[in-house]
């Protein structure tokens, strides 16, 4: 799923397995279910260094499962199919993408129907996902994940570190959903994010890439704990932020 700044103008292959006992870690299989609150409608404005720039909406619908199964931005509409091995990704321009689900329903290979490169996804036996490995032709980009104490911590690509997360104390939301271009991973707030494995269970409180680019990251919540707003703002003074509307049932 492309974010944000790609849609402005329109709008790891291994899975350990082993015999579950007493000690093993209890892995939620996705769909996630969230506690009767679903997000509808996110509605972005994109900050430039001089103030605000280009606004766009996006809206979503869901299967009985709480599944997102159409996501629109402005007049483009991306349509999501489920079945128990795999999840079809139908954009609007007509391209397929296609993610294989292993046994406890997690991504763990991304195909495009074009044919140019392939993702294969490896996770710990905890659950967590700890590798990527892009392929397109014959280059590799293999990306490290790295966790402490239940959060993403650090990005590696190919053994050097390009990002380092810090986190807030607040707890993160099963249903928040945001697409904004911003230093985090593609999976990590995306519309499949309950298919990458757990998740980081704090909010984040800012990121650097390299040594010194920040990135800060502010939430809102409504009284039944849903993030209702996002701003994200970098050293200089550019981002985005995002109003959220949900519905509950």
């Amino acid at each position: 799923m492309k974010k944000l700044l790609l849609l402005i103008s329109v709008t790891a292959l291994f899975v350990a397995s082993c015999t579950k006992d007493e000690k093993d870690p209890e892995i939620e299989l996705p769909p996630v279910k969230v506690d009767g609150c679903v997000l509808k409608e996110t509605n972005y404005t994109i900050l430039n260094v001089g103030g605000p720039g280009p606004k766009g909406k996006i809206t979503y619908t869901y299967d009985s499962k709480a599944r997102v199964v159409t996501a629109k931005y402005g007049d483009s509409l991306n349509l999501y199919s489920y079945s128990t091995d795999q999840i079809i990704l139908k954009k609007a321009n007509g391209a397929t993408t296609t993610y294989k689900l292993d046994a406890g329903g997690r991504i763990v290979k991304e195909t495009y129907s074009d044919n140019i490169s392939i993702k294969d996804y490896t996770y710990n036996p905890e659950g967590y996902l700890i590798m990527e490995v892009l392929k397109k032709g014959e280059t590799y980009l293999k990306t490290e994940y790295l966790y402490t104490a239940g959060n993403l911590k650090s990005k590696l690509q190919n053994g050097e570190q390009v990002l380092s997360i810090a986190y807030k104390d607040e707890l993160s939301q099963k249903n928040f959903i945001d697409e904004g271009i911003n230093a985090l991973p593609l999976f990590y707030y995306g519309i499949l994010r309950p298919y990458f494995g757990k998740a980081s269970k704090n909010l984040p409180d800012y990121t650097v890439l390299g040594l010194s680019y920040y990135q800060n990251y502010a939430y809102k919540k409504d009284d039944k704990g849903n993030i209702i707003n996002v701003d994200y703002l970098t050293k200089y003074s550019f981002g985005y932020n995002s109003d959220m509307k949900y519905e509950c049932n």
